[in-house]
């Protein structure tokens, strides 16, 4: 993702934070893909960060336009279960500007009982669905669903 937006835009008066939880597999993924890499982990623009998500969220005092989880399913005994809940979910709605929007992907049989899209389909959710679509990831041998939650004034 950070690839891709750094090769779409002008960075300079933008601020992105990479957060993740395995710095030694980070740096074994930096160096593997190397040639996809044009430098954006030096961009000035572009903090990264070596913590869990969850904790990185409940502790900051900044907000975000954009927020992209790329986390797997919470299928039992992940630990994609400690990011995926309602407490985290409030978290991202804390941290997001208004108008603001979490993109996530999920296979698609899990969709509809994701904790992320049935807690934003209450009324009380500051985050509201906002749209999703399915497509091939041919990498993966699968197809994944991206969602999109929207922060709206209650």
């Amino acid at each position: 993702v950070l690839h891709q937006l750094c090769s779409t835009k002008d960075l300079s008066r933008s601020q992105v934070v990479v957060v993740d939880i395995d710095e030694k597999l980070f740096e074994i993924a930096r160096k593997v893909m190397r040639t996809w890499n044009n430098n954006e982990f030096t961009n000035p623009s572009v903090e990264i960060v070596f913590e869990n998500g969850r904790d990185y969220l409940r502790k900051i005092n900044k907000t975000f336009d954009v927020i992209i989880l790329d986390v797997g399913d919470p299928l039992p005994h992940t630990r994609s279960n400690d990011i995926f809940s309602s407490t985290v979910l409030a978290d991202i709605g804390r941290a997001l500007r208004l108008g603001g929007v979490v993109s996530f992907h999920t296979a698609p049989e899990h969709t509809l009982d994701h904790v992320f899209v049935t807690e934003s389909l209450h009324e009380e959710c500051i985050l509201r669905k906002m749209s999703h679509f399915l497509t091939d990831i041919p990498s993966f041998e699968r197809q994944w669903m991206f969602n999109t939650l929207k922060k709206q004034s209650l």
